[in-house]
């Protein structure tokens, strides 16, 4: 199966959490503060997660899922920092978006539950889009 035609999926996700994300900085509405917190913050997880599967698709999805949280979590500890290129990058909407502003222990349980949110949702669409892949190869059943 090409690239592209089993790498589809994976795109869809991007083209439709991405503006979701950064659409969490301007929601107003019921739940804004929750919203504007911790909505972009699963979103930013499930981002990374498909884009670094799309990257490297050989990756086995549940290590993919604990790299992107691990690395969410080290961009949250990095909010504890005051060094002169995270401040200047800071500066900026893409800046502040990626690495953040201030930090927040409760940020990482969103982080958390982004990545599964992630790998679950990778693996239904590999299920459903792919399900003769996802089937076991016929002709090796071992019984006792």
């Amino acid at each position: 199966m090409s690239y592209l035609k089993k790498q589809w999926p994976i795109l869809v996700v991007l083209l439709v959490i991405t503006p979701l994300g950064l659409a969490t900085k301007y929601y107003s509405g019921a739940g804004q503060q929750w919203v504007h917190d911790y909505a972009g913050d699963i979103l930013y997880t499930m981002f990374w997660y498909f884009l670094c599967i799309l990257m490297f698709p050989q990756t086995r999805p549940a290590f993919m899922s604990l790299l992107v949280f691990f690395f969410s979590v080290f961009v949250e500890l990095s909010q504890l920092s005051d060094a002169t290129q995270l401040l200047w990058l800071r500066q900026f909407f893409v800046g502040r978006t990626l690495v953040g502003v201030s930090f927040s222990f409760t940020d990482i349980g969103y982080y958390y539950l982004g990545s599964q949110l992630a790998l679950f949702l990778h693996l239904g669409l590999h299920l459903f889009f792919f399900p003769a892949a996802a089937a076991k190869p016929k002709g090796h059943h071992h019984s006792l």
